[in-house]
């Protein structure tokens, strides 16, 4: 296969969440602390208030999956304008 960044990037071949956060030691016990402390509301929570607390958990993901988003575009235009600076061409794309 090539090893052509942008040839691998479109077939799939590489991720920008190769480098998983999941693998930082101190991510992983907030995680599982958290899922503790779920657990513990859910248990001492209504069911309606479990329902409004699992649509708050369904908000809160969609709200950080667009926070990684746009970091991720923000860091890509970044790697543009650093690629762009590398090979001589002063003009920043718009």
């Amino acid at each position: 296969m090539t090893e052509d960044i942008l040839d691998r990037l479109f077939y799939g071949q590489v991720t920008p969440f190769d480098d998983s956060i999941e693998d930082i030691d101190t991510y992983r016990e907030l995680n599982h602390r958290m899922g503790e402390v779920w657990q513990q509301i859910e248990a001492q929570a209504s069911p309606e208030l479990r329902e409004l607390l699992d649509l708050y958990k369904v908000c809160r993901a969609d709200l950080d999956m667009l926070a990684q988003l746009d970091r991720f575009k923000v860091g890509f235009r970044l790697g543009v304008q650093l690629l762009t600076a590398a090979t001589g061409q002063r003009k920043l794309p718009e």
